[in-house]
């Protein structure tokens, strides 16, 4: 995973928790489906998300509302390769 280690430098000092979800959506599990993200932080919905990754994280953005965050608390950065 690209810039791995600044991620987890920057969350451990700000106290931060990261939480990679890495896998196909359409394979027998989906990372992204809202009880799965639920499952992974019942307390979702309190928290602030990033988004950083191609324009598919849409999908990601649309499927942290449905599991209850406020479109408020979804921040996102698209890139291309």
């Amino acid at each position: 995973m690209v810039l791995r280690q600044e991620l987890e430098a920057i969350a451990a000092a700000r106290g931060a928790t990261l939480h990679y979800l890495l896998g196909p959506s359409d394979g027998p599990y989906d990372p992204l489906a809202p009880r799965a993200l639920r499952d992974l932080l019942p307390d979702l919905p309190e928290h602030d998300v990033y988004l950083c990754g191609p324009p598919g994280m849409a999908r990601a953005a649309a499927a942290l509302e449905k599991a209850g965050v406020p479109a408020s608390r979804i921040h996102s950065e698209q890139f291309t390769f």
